[in-house]
């Protein structure tokens, strides 16, 4: 039984250690904005995480904004709520990326 938590925690601990560069390229944008961010409160000069953290942003709104067009083409009376959280997903990102320090 020990034996099965300690490999659970392993595994959730590396689970956490990914990084914002893989994060990116897996196409999880929000963790990549999320993980980036993290690391540019601790070291705002960081040009690596910043190219990431705009890669990433880009990439996630343009999705958003892709899925958003599609659900107002489709005509369909049930896609207003999937809208909004699409919608809610661009603001709440847009206020994340807010707190980062000014040059």
């Amino acid at each position: 039984m020990r034996n099965i938590f300690t490999s659970l925690f392993i595994i959730l601990l590396l689970a956490g250690c990914s990084s914002s560069t893989k994060l990116l390229q897996k196409g999880e944008y929000d963790a990549a904005i999320d993980k980036s961010i993290k690391k540019l409160l601790k070291d705002a000069d960081n040009p690596k995480e910043i190219n990431i953290l705009d890669r990433a942003y880009k990439l996630a709104n343009e999705r958003d904004r892709n899925v958003i067009e599609e659900l107002k083409l489709s005509g369909q009376p049930d896609v207003w709520e999937d809208a909004f959280r699409r919608y809610s997903n661009l603001r709440n990102r847009q206020e994340r990326v807010s707190r980062l320090p000014r040059e």
